[in-house]
């Protein structure tokens, strides 16, 4: 996931971890409240690379793809398919039918609402792949 020359910066007050960082881009951020990773487009990118589907995806219909890749929010009457292992709070990589990744985000229901809710958010998405439009 992280390649040899990844630089890990630590808070200077508290000594933690912060962030991960490779080639001056940072790829994943340590989420304080939770201990927990919040990854990048581009660390989703080499987590989809490196581990095949559906681990920790939620996967969409194609035609929702441009707006989830702007950083709006995955509804469940979009979701196609999602890690069954998926819990939760757990963050989540947003990909189309195809792979493609779209979007970063934090998982807010289990993969058997988001398969069956016809309304409401499935995943709060953080980061799109494109910059978001007004």
């Amino acid at each position: 996931m992280f390649p040899n020359k990844t630089r890990i910066e630590f808070s200077a007050k508290t000594g933690r971890i912060r962030r991960a960082s490779y080639k001056g881009q940072v790829v994943a951020t340590l989420m304080p409240a939770t201990g927990l990773l919040a990854l990048t487009p581009l660390a989703a990118k080499r987590f989809a690379r490196a581990f095949p589907p559906p681990r920790q995806r939620v996967i969409v219909a194609r035609e929702v793809g441009e707006f989830i890749s702007r950083g709006r929010s995955v509804f469940a009457r979009h979701v196609i398919d999602v890690d069954p292992e998926l819990r939760p709070n757990d963050e989540a990589i947003v990909t189309d039918e195809g792979g493609k990744v779209l979007a970063v985000g934090k998982a807010l229901l289990s993969p058997e609402e988001m398969l069956s809710f016809k309304i409401g958010v499935a995943v709060k998405t953080r980061t799109g792949i494109r910059p978001r439009t007004s």
